[in-house]
């Protein structure tokens, strides 16, 4: 019986066809370090004795079947340094506070639940996050602003796909690591800041399905790693910068149907989009119907 091997420091038993809740043997592994359940078919409440793993630094159980709240118990667990992550379950409740004591954690994954409530601030104490994912769950009110204040943030932020409102901060110009930005299927207002620019490690850009307003920021021109730029369903106006031509090296998906863009074109793009059979027919290109274009040659 596994709960007999009390010198083990790591166990994997991801991606197997487990079923059944989390067995009360794995809790006399005292010396545990590393757990790895995931993407498998466990059900059941996540067990509260999972706080008796004091020297977990590693603890993934997404991709399963577990239901009720997070036990308070897992934000005792101050040498977590690595990994928690609980995406892709049917959790409830809200995220507390709490989190804040887990301040050597890289990186956290809460997202397809159906988690409540607003996102703690205290997520802005964890000086050592590089990715952050709480999309597809059903978080409500404003993004904290100490969430952007996280310049530790390098591999993802992803809100998306939940109830938040208000607008993006200037402050979102901290995250100067960042490489993909994920914040689409919200309700946020307001209009994209400027200081976007300053994130010039995106490769990624997802913004679309939101009430965002306002002409796109000619900085969007800086982000010279950009491959992805998606904006569609939102409500922008005005033109296509034309310091978008500085994305030409990059961008294989741009979107900006259903908008209110007015204008033309940007040549070199319509060129892209005219021209399957050239080196860069890898682009998807989606415009709004309202763009002026020239039929294709």
């Amino acid at each position: 019986e596994i709960g007999h091997l009390t010198l083990l420091k790591n166990v994997d038993l991801s991606s197997n066809l487990l079923t059944g809740s989390i067995p009360n043997a794995i809790f006399n592994l005292y010396l545990i370090e590393d757990l790895n359940l995931a993407h498998n078919s466990l059900i059941g409440e996540i067990p509260k004795e999972i706080g008796d793993l004091t020297k977990l630094s590693n603890l993934q159980i997404e991709s399963n079947f577990f239901n009720g709240t997070i036990p308070s118990e897992i934000f005792l667990l101050r040498g977590l340094d690595r990994l928690l992550r609980l995406g892709g379950n049917l959790l409830t409740g809200n995220i507390p506070s709490d989190i804040g004591n887990l301040t050597l954690l890289r990186d956290i994954d809460f997202s397809a639940n159906l988690f409540t409530g607003s996102i703690p601030s205290e997520i802005g104490s964890l000086p050592q996050l590089k990715k952050l994912r709480l999309e597809s769950n059903n978080f409500r009110g404003t993004v904290p602003y100490e969430i952007f204040m996280l310049n530790s943030l390098e591999y993802q932020l992803s809100l998306g796909g939940n109830l938040l409102t208000g607008s993006i901060p200037s402050n979102i110009g901290n995250l100067t690591l960042l490489e993909e930005l994920r914040l689409g299927a919200n309700s946020f207002t307001g209009r994209i800041p400027s200081e976007i620019g300053y994130l010039t490690q995106l490769t990624s850009i997802y913004l679309y399905n939101t009430s965002v307003a306002d002409t796109i920021p000619s900085e969007i021109g800086l982000l010279t790693n950009l491959a992805h730029l998606d904006l569609h369903d939102n409500l922008l106006t005005g033109k296509i910068p034309t310091e978008i031509e500085y994305l030409q090296r990059r961008p294989r998906f741009i979107n900006f149907r259903q908008n209110q863009l007015t204008g033309s074109i940007p040549s070199y793009l319509e060129l892209i989009s005219c021209n399957p059979g050239n080196p860069n027919s890898l682009y998807t290109i989606y415009w709004n119907a309202s763009l002026e274009s020239r039929a294709c040659e």
